[in-house]
């Protein structure tokens, strides 16, 4: 087994940190995209290396750690009615008034159909 020097962080654990970055960072862009997110939230990509030593110094493990910390989904918002029936408590909720289709309407022509 030959040794290689480790210069650079796309060294360690034969390009790990390379591979975690690139595992995190479309998930802080997708996250970005997402428009039930905060646009103004920080995100945040932690690569944490550590080294542990052996007894001797004559070698150390490393380990290669990476998280992402990304917004929330806004919270949403809504009400609900209550009722007191026969059968207890019910909650409703008020539908959302829908726009009728108007592809059957004819075109109007100085307040007239044409």
């Amino acid at each position: 087994m030959g040794l290689k020097d480790i210069s650079s962080l796309h060294d360690f654990n034969q390009g790990v940190v390379r591979e975690q970055f690139g595992r995190e960072w479309p998930k802080i862009l997708a996250n970005i995209a997402d428009p039930s997110t905060d646009p103004k939230t920080k995100r945040k990509l932690t690569i944490e290396v550590e080294v542990v030593p052996s007894e001797d110094r004559s070698s150390a493990k490393v380990m290669v750690k990476s998280r992402s910390a990304l917004a929330p989904v806004k919270s949403d918002e809504s009400v609900i009615f209550m009722e007191l029936t026969n059968d207890g408590v019910v909650a409703m909720s008020r539908e959302k008034e829908v726009q009728p289709e108007l592809d059957n309407v004819l075109p109007m022509k100085n307040g007239k159909e044409a």
